[in-house]
C-alpha cells in the first residue's frame, strides 16, 4: 500500500480584530478569497465551527428566527434545523450529527479553523491507465471496486466507484450525500441520477403548508435545485465524461394519475445544457440501443464512432405495461386468515419493535383512491407505550396519518417488509401535525424491522 496520511486544510483565518468581534452566540463568516461560508457558536467556555453547509443536500443556513436561545439555524431548502451549540439537529429531531471544524488559535492570536481529512482510499496502490477494447471487461486482477456509504442514509444508501486497468467510474445514484461529499475527482466516468420525486414527497402528503399550490411551486423550485446541485457537483470534481442515467420512471398505473401528472421530472438533456455551461466536462445521455466506447472516447472525445446513438424515435417507456402478475400477489394479501383477527395489530408493531417515542399514529386501510376500504382497519398506535388506544391520548404528542391501499399493506405486514412499499411507490396519503419529519420512525420501519418476518402460524393457532 502506498502512504497516505491523514491531512488538515485552512480553510478559514480570523484576525485577531476579526476574533474581538465575534458575539456570543451565532456567527455567521465567509471566507472572501473563497467565497465558502461557515459558522462560529461561541460562550464563555465553549468555540464550536462547522462548514455553512446542511448535510442533507448543501443547502445554506439562516438564522432561525423561532429559536429564542440564539442556538440554532435553519436550512434554506428544506427546513432542517441545526443546534450549533452541540451540532446536532433538532429537526428532523433524533437524526443526525453535523461534521465540526477544528477551531485552533495560531501564535499571532488568530483564529483558525481547520478541517481533517483522512486518507481516500481510492487513493492507495494507484494504478496507470492501460488501453480499453470494446466489451473486454472481465472478472479478473484488473478489476476492483469501492462502496462508499451515503453521508445521510449510510444504512441504505451508497455509491461505488469501479476501476478497470486504471480507469475509474463513479456511479452515486440515489445517495443523498455520497461519502459526505468526499470523492474522487477526474474519474474516467460519472455516473448518477438525475430526476428526483421518487420518494413521494410532497406529492402524497397533505393537510397544513400541502396545498396543491404550494406542492406545485415546491416541486418546481426542488427540481431546478437538483439541477444546480448536480452541475455544481460535476464542475468541482471534473469527471472526464458524466452520464446522467438514473430518472427514467414513470407512474403507469392508472390509479396514480394524480401523481404522474403532478410529479414533474428533470430532463437529463437540461441537465447537461446546464453542465456545459460551466465546465468542459463531456455529457452522454443513454437511451435504449445506445452505447459508450470509453476508450476510444477517452482517447479522442471528438471520435464520432465513441457514441452511438439509437435509431431516432426509439422509444424510452413501452406504451402499455401488464400489471396481472404483481397485483395478483398483492391482492393474495387482502383476505389472508391473518386479517380475521383485530388482534393482528398488536401482534405486528410488537414485532416491529418500535417504542419509547412520542408519536400517535393513525393507520387506514383504504382503496385505490385512498378512500377507507369498506371493513378494512382503522386503528391508533401510540409508540410512548406501544399501545393501541381507541381515542388520541390527551397529553401533548405528535400525530401522523398514513392511509394505505389495502393490498399493500396487507402484503406487507403478512410478510414483514420494509416500508420503503409503502412510503416509495406513492401507496399512501400522509397527514402530520406538526410539520415534522420523524427520522427515528421512518427509519425503523425502513431499515430495522427484524430479518424474520412475523410467526403468523403460531398467531394463528393461538387465535383459534
Amino acid at each position: 500500500m502506498g502512504s497516505i496520511e491523514q491531512t488538515a486544510e485552512l480553510l478559514l483565518c480570523l484576525s485577531p480584530a476579526e476574533v474581538a468581534n465575534l458575539k456570543e452566540g451565532i456567527n455567521f463568516v465567509r471566507n472572501k478569497s473563497t467565497g465558502k461560508d461557515y459558522i462560529l457558536y461561541k460562550s464563555k467556555s465553549l468555540l464550536r465551527a462547522c462548514k455553512n453547509m446542511c448535510k442533507h443536500q448543501g443547502g445554506l443556513f439562516i438564522k432561525d428566527i423561532e429559536d429564542l436561545d440564539g442556538r440554532s439555524v435553519r436550512c434554506t431548502k428544506h427546513n432542517w434545523k441545526l443546534d450549533v451549540s452541540t451540532m446536532k439537529y433538532i429537526n428532523p429531531p433524533g437524526s443526525f450529527c453535523q461534521d465540526e471544524l477544528v477551531v485552533e488559535e495560531s501564535k499571532e492570536n488568530e483564529l483558525l479553523l481547520l478541517e481533517l481529512n483522512p486518507p481516500n482510499p481510492w487513493d492507495s496502490e494507484p494504478r496507470s491507465p492501460e488501453d480499453l477494447a470494446f466489451g473486454e471487461v472481465q472478472v479478473d486482477k484488473n478489476l476492483r471496486f469501492m462502496i462508499l456509504m451515503d453521508g445521510i442514509h449510510p444504512e441504505m444508501d451508497t455509491c461505488i466507484i469501479v476501476e478497470y486497468k486504471g480507469h475509474k467510474i463513479l456511479n452515486t445514484v440515489d445517495c443523498t450525500r455520497p461519502n459526505g461529499g468526499r470523492l474522487p475527482m477526474k474519474v474516467d466516468l460519472m455516473m448518477s441520477d438525475f430526476a428526483g420525486g421518487a420518494s413521494g414527497f410532497p406529492m402524497t402528503f397533505s393537510g397544513g403548508k400541502f396545498t396543491e399550490e404550494w406542492k406545485a411551486q415546491f416541486i418546481k423550485t426542488e427540481r431546478k435545485k437538483l439541477l444546480n446541485y448536480k452541475a455544481r457537483l460535476v464542475k468541482d470534481l471534473q469527471p472526464r465524461i458524466y452520464c446522467p442515467f438514473a430518472g427514467y420512471f414513470v407512474e403507469s398505473h392508472p390509479s396514480d394519475k394524480y401523481i404522474k401528472e403532478t410529479n414533474i421530472k428533470n430532463d437529463p438533456d437540461e441537465l447537461n445544457n446546464l453542465i456545459k455551461k460551466n465546465s468542459d466536462v463531456l455529457t452522454w445521455t443513454p437511451r435504449p440501443g445506445a452505447t459508450l466506447d470509453l476508450g476510444r472516447m477517452l482517447k479522442d472525445p471528438t471520435d464520432s464512432k465513441g457514441i452511438i446513438e439509437p435509431p431516432e424515435g426509439t422509444k424510452i417507456y413501452k406504451d402499455s405495461w401488464d400489471f396481472g402478475p404483481y397485483l395478483k400477489i398483492l391482492n393474495a394479501a387482502v383476505g389472508d386468515e391473518i386479517f380475521r383477527h383485530s388482534s393482528w395489530i398488536k401482534e405486528y408493531f410488537t414485532w416491529a419493535g418500535f417504542k419509547d417515542y412520542n408519536l400517535v399514529v393513525r393507520m387506514i386501510e383504504t382503496d385505490e383512491d385512498f378512500s377507507p376500504f369498506p371493513g378494512g382497519y382503522d386503528y391508533l398506535v401510540d409508540f410512548l407505550d406501544l399501545s393501541f388506544p381507541k381515542e388520541r391520548p390527551s397529553r401533548e404528542h405528535p400525530f401522523e396519518e398514513i392511509r394505505s391501499r389495502v393490498d399493500v399493506i396487507r402484503h406487507v405486514v403478512k410478510n414483514g417488509l420494509l416500508w420503503d412499499d409503502l412510503y416509495i411507490g406513492f401507496q399512501t396519503r400522509l397527514q402530520r401535525d406538526p410539520d415534522i419529519y420523524h427520522h427515528l420512525f421512518w427509519n425503523h420501519f425502513q431499515i430495522k424491522l427484524p430479518l424474520t418476518p412475523p410467526d403468523w402460524k403460531s398467531f394463528l393457532m393461538y387465535c383459534g
